[in-house]
Order: structure tokens, then C-alpha cells, then sequence
């Protein structure tokens, strides 16, 4: 199964859209050690050939801000 990883808007690994009213989102997927084992040999993208997103859900939430 393939899970996302390097999220990055408008470019930051950050994640900040500084000065970006309306931010791109950026991500790519990659699959488990074990599954990139059984991966096609000729594909030359880090996930499953045959695998293909069809939609998203994006949740912002803000980090809590810790007890002093």
C-alpha cells in the first residue's frame, strides 16, 4: 500500500505557502521496502505501476500548543 511522504506547498518543505492565497499541495507516495520488492522492474516511478490516485481529503489542523 502506498503512503505519502515529502508534502510540500508552494515549494517549502516547510510547509508554509508563504504570501499564497490559495497554496499548492505537493506529495509524492512510496511504497514499504517489502512491497517495493515485488514492484515491476521497468517502472522507473517510486510506487506500484498499476496503482493510481482518483481523490484527496486535505485536513488542516493547527498544532496545540504545549502546557509550560
Amino acid at each position: 500500500m502506498p503512503y505519502i511522504a515529502a508534502l510540500t506547498v508552494e515549494q517549502h518543505a516547510t510547509g508554509f505557502g508563504f504570501g499564497t492565497p490559495s497554496p499548492r499541495l505537493l506529495w509524492r507516495f512510496i511504497l514499504a521496502e517489502k512491497e517495493k520488492e515485488v514492484a515491476e522492474d521497468d517502472c522507473d516511478c517510486d510506487c506500484d505501476c498499476d496503482w493510481a490516485q482518483s481523490a484527496y481529503d486535505v485536513e488542516v489542523q493547527r498544532q496545540a500548543e504545549s502546557a509550560v
